[in-house]
């Protein structure tokens, strides 16, 4: 890091703006700042590490106390450095929190903090530059990427404040491996031990699972090792074997029993083929009085259909004969209506020849109305005017106004949007440093709810265990007492066969077994023997006790699979969770409420700050035009009011000498129009009547008529249907039928006819064919006799039966063999597994120990690279304390490791070539210390740059700790800083000492004034 420009406002003891520019130093400059006591000169150093980290370079004062006191509430405390690092510019800017004057009213308010860091590489000087963080902590977090130290280890290596010079010459080891931790970039060194370690972990964890799912193993095939469990499943293959022998014949048996079944089941059918045949016979034979009464029905039907013809006609005649009647009713009603017009038609057009009169006086009026128009027409054009120029007046006076109301209200509107502007600016500022903290509280809270899940979890999977293993535990004692009993009763059951064969044994008979006809020793049983139906229960109870246990072990070892997994992911959890882990959720979940509605609001508010800066403009611009605009409205309004003037005496002129009530044009129009109406009316009326006169006396002749020719057809009609009624009662009795009522009821449509044909045709096939399944029956059943079905059920039942009690037993036979040989190859993978996992870590857990300070020397691979590293940092800063002590101190690390509590390595002793002995560097006196301290740090920065990638320390600044030597060891203390200029550093110093001032030439001065303090470079 190298200053390049320092701008500061209202800080410390400077009350206004300082801008302190180091190029003009030139190349590699060692300057003094100097100046009175309390006059700003360790200001300065704080103003840059307050611009970097947001503290000061004592880390004793806040940046909000860093406010002048000089300063008025107008001006705001600010700092801002521009640096480089290599050939990136760079600046920072912050404002602290603090009190400044209102913007508008009287007062103060607070200014919330604020900070932003640029990259300024190739920038201009006008340009700010990319943005590369905003916020406190997001610039203070970017500043420590970019520069490689945090503040601490800063104000350590680079600026070395006065009263805390000696710090890094007696930091802890643990300090101390930090700085050069950083300044030589070991991490990675670091990641090798943590992924050994990290492998060592994953190791011993493998290991354990796998010697625990060998025990699961092992534990559910309830053997003690592989040779067991192999000798058990070599016993059950020979069992399988047998078994299958054994159901080999019984499915013989079975198929047996099943075709003696189904010979019998066919002869059952046929004899039941024989009896319903006959059934269905006798039920058409008893239906044959229906059929006949069908086939009469269907006589009848003929009969009437012979018929239909003529009585059709007499219906038509008949039809005919009203038809006539009513046209005679119709002529007559006709003529009397005929006869009521033709009378009013008459008097109607005597009135109307009366009114000839009146007609005259109505054309007089409307000539006389017609003669307004041309004075009406001129008057309404000249109101037209007036009342146009009285609503363009209206119109533009209200313009005017509402654009004095709007202008008012533009006016309030523009200051609210101003001071809303710059709250939203300083509420936008608060976005990435809030998104940081509400993303991480997200994290936190999702984590520790999954802890408490998982705990949660894990309780029950023990409880759980614990239940499966009570009920394990009670099923394998199920299955001893099963084994128990089913042993008993094989034993009683052999015992008993030896009694059962004694009791069928004859005297001089050969026995079946030995062959002797003599019997003198035959066996007797004392209990009685159990059946082969309670052998085979006892058997089955037996496999289903097995069933049960394997079901049961089987869930307890998945029980204990997913409580080791829990418990993994719960110690998991509680590495990630660190300080929150004991949080309640509720305070999690209250914390990130509350910093969700931060970020929202800062969200908000820069999401509308370009919208709310376009508004101001907007509105500022929109106020100029209406204030131009309403210039113009004025005007114009002026001139419209005289027109109207105008335009009201004009109307007034033409009032004159014309009737009030036809001064409206529309009026005067509407009176004419009903004038013409009525008298083209009454003429119409009048045309109307004397044409409906002679209408209606041709329509009352044409009416006469008609009555006359409707009275002659229907006497002419009567005679025919006469003839026709006589000729339907003579054919409708020779066919029987005695009305027409009888002739309509014996009626049937085609549908009906073709349903009875259809019911008389099927019947006859119904018969015959049942008649020839009746005879084929019969011949089928000859010398057949009724089978017993429910023996030969029975017995195929039971052979069934011991056939599925076989199978069953072959089938668990078979479940056994396959559970226990997957378990056998599941213990052969394991155990090839645990041994290349026990060879692995064999080798990379010691490597994890060694590298992780777990030897003789406690001391971690990091920390020898830093031990290595240290020794060449102790030459470089020997030479130079050598040449400041004049050849008396040596700068030495402990090698030996007195507390076996503590990490050794980085402890630092001093040699002094006058005792000859080696003490702790806490032992140097003050100017001792500070030539220590100096070679150390100048030592420091000499080996980081001799090591690529190491952090360049370009700067260092060191306040005060000169006076403490005397003018000797002063003079050597500048020549090593003067020689530091071949180095390529910029070294700055503090300092009240005289010679100081005589040794060097190019200073910062910084003055003290009763308005405030001022600084500047002066040069020779």
């Amino acid at each position: 890091m190298r200053p390049l420009k320092l701008q500061l406002q209202a800080f410390g003891p400077f009350a206004g703006r300082e801008s302190l520019n180091f190029g003009e130093l030139g190349h590699n400059p060692l300057f003094l700042i100097c100046g009175p006591t309390g006059a700003g000169k360790t200001s300065l150093l704080d103003a840059i590490c307050f611009a970097l980290y947001g503290d000061t370079s004592g880390d004793e004062r806040e940046g909000t106390q860093m406010r002048s006191d000089h300063a008025g509430p107008e001006t705001l405390t600010e700092v801002q450095f521009d640096f480089s690092l290599g050939e990136r510019q760079l600046r920072v800017h912050r404002v602290p929190e603090q009190e400044r004057a209102k913007r508008r009213g009287e007062g103060t308010t607070i200014a919330k903090q604020d900070a932003t860091l640029w990259d300024r590489t190739g920038a201009v000087e006008e340009e700010e530059g990319a943005v590369l963080a905003t916020g406190w902590s997001g610039v203070t977090g970017a500043v420590e990427n970019l520069i490689g130290f945090r503040s601490s280890q800063f104000r350590q290596v680079i600026m070395l404040p006065q009263g805390k010079f000696r710090e890094l010459l007696l930091a802890g080891s643990r300090d101390r491996e930090a700085i050069l931790e950083t300044l030589f970039q070991t991490e990675i060194y670091s990641r090798i031990q943590e992924a050994l370690k990290h492998r060592e972990l994953t190791l011993v964890r493998q290991v354990k699972e796998l010697r625990q799912k060998r025990e699961i193993l092992l534990e559910q095939a309830e053997a003690a090792d592989e040779g067991e469990l192999g000798g058990r499943l070599e016993k059950i293959v020979e069992q399988i074997g047998q078994r299958d022998r054994e159901v080999e014949k019984l499915h013989d048996l079975e198929k047996q029993a099943v075709e003696r079944l189904h010979q019998g089941r066919a002869a059952q059918e046929r004899l039941d083929a024989f009896s319903r045949a006959g059934e269905v016979l006798k039920k058409l034979e008893v239906r044959a009085s229906e059929i006949s009464r069908i086939k009469e029905e269907l006589a009848h039907a003929g009969r009437a259909d012979s018929l239909a013809d003529l009585f059709r006609q007499l219906e038509d005649a008949r039809a005919q004969y009203k038809s006539l009647c009513e046209d005679r009713d119709r002529c007559e009603k006709a003529l009397a209506g005929r006869q009521k017009r033709y009378e009013q038609v008459v008097d109607r057009l005597k009135q109307l020849e009366a009114g000839e009169a009146n007609r005259n006086a109505q054309q007089q009026t409307l000539v006389e109305l017609e003669g307004y128009r041309g004075k009406v027409l001129s008057l309404q054009a000249a109101a037209d005017d007036r009342d146009r120029l009285s609503k363009q007046a209206k119109r533009l006076s209200e313009g005017f106004e509402s654009g004095n109301r709007r202008l008012d209200e533009w006016q309030d509107r523009l200051v609210h949007v101003t001071e809303s502007l710059v709250t939203a600016r300083e509420t936008a500022g608060r976005t990435e440093l809030l998104a940081h903290r509400t993303k991480l509280l997200e994290q936190q809270l999702t984590q520790r709810r999954e802890l408490e899940s998982i705990t949660a979890s894990v309780r029950g999977l023990e409880e759980e265990r614990e239940a499966l293993n009570t009920l394990f535990e009670t099923a394998e004692l199920a299955l001893r007492g099963q084994a128990a009993a089913l042993a008993s009763l094989q034993s009683a059951w052999v015992q008993g066969q030896a009694a059962v064969l004694a009791g069928e044994l004859v005297e001089g008979v050969p026995c079946p077994v030995c062959g002797s006809p003599d019997h003198p020793q035959p066996a007797r049983s004392m209990d009685e023997v159990p059946t082969k139906e309670i052998l085979e229960k006892a058997t089955e109870s037996l496999g289903n006790a097995e069933q049960e246990r394997d079901r049961r072990r089987e869930k307890l070892a998945d029980c204990d699979v997913r409580l080791v997994a829990a418990r993994e992911k719960v110690e998991g959890l509680q590495r990630q969770l660190e300080g929150v882990a004991e949080q309640a959720p509720e305070i999690l979940q209250a914390n990130l409420a509350a910093s969700r509605g931060a970020l929202e609001e800062s969200l908000e508010a820069q999401a509308n700050l370009e919208l709310q800066e376009r508004e101001a403009g907007d509105l500022q611009s929109k106020r100029e035009a209406l204030v131009e605009a309403l210039a113009g409205d004025e005007a114009r309004l002026n001139k419209v009011k005289l027109e109207h003037a105008a335009a009201e005496a004009a109307v007034s002129e033409r009032e004159k000498g014309l009737p009030h009530t036809w001064r409206n044009p529309a009026k005067l129009e509407q009176a004419i129009s009903r004038k013409r109406s009525e008298l083209d009316q009454a003429r119409q009326d009048l045309k109307e009547a004397q044409a409906a006169h002679s209408v209606e006396t041709v329509a009352l002749a044409e009416a006469n008529s008609e009555l006359k020719s409707a009275k002659k057809q229907k006497k002419v009609y009567r005679g025919h249907l006469d003839e026709l009624q006589n000729q339907w009662q003579q054919r409708r009795e020779g066919e029987t039928f005695a009305t027409d009522a009888a002739y309509l009821g014996a009626l049937r449509d085609d549908a009906r006819k073709r349903e009875l044909e259809t019911s008389i045709s099927e019947y006859d096939k119904a018969l015959n064919s049942a008649r020839i399944t009746q005879a084929n029956a019969k011949a089928q059943i000859k010398d057949l006799q009724r089978p017993d079905l429910e023996e030969l059920t029975r017995l195929e039942r039971e052979a069934r039966k011991i056939l599925d009690a076989e199978l069953k037993s072959q089938a668990s036979l078979r479940k056994e063999h396959e559970v226990l040989e997957k378990l056998y190859k599941s213990l052969e993978r394991t155990g090839e597994a645990l041994n290349s996992s026990e060879r692995l870590y064999a080798v990379a857990g010691r490597l994890s120990e060694v590298a992780n300070g777990k030897n003789p020397f406690r001391m971690s691979f990091q920390r020898f690279v830093l031990t290595a590293l240290l020794d060449d940092v102790l030459i470089a800063a020997t030479q130079r304390l050598a040449t400041m002590s004049r050849g008396r101190y040596r700068l030495l690390r402990e090698r030996e490791q007195t507390d076996q509590r503590s990490h050794g390595g980085l402890n630092l002793l001093v040699e002094d070539s006058y005792t000859g002995k080696v003490r702790p560097v806490e032992t140097l006196s003050g100017g001792e210390s500070f030539q220590a301290a100096l070679g150390l740090a100048l030592g420091l920065a000499e080996v980081v740059q001799a090591y690529s990638g190491g952090v360049q320390l370009s700067t260092m600044f060191i306040d005060e700790g000169f006076g403490s030597l005397d003018p000797e060891s002063l003079d050597l203390a500048i020549d090593t800083l003067i020689g530091l200029q071949q180095s390529g550093r910029m070294v700055g110093v503090i300092s009240h000492v005289p010679e100081l001032r005589e040794r060097i030439d190019i200073r910062l001065e910084v003055k003290a004034g009763r308005a405030g303090s001022s600084a500047g470079f002066v040069l020779p």
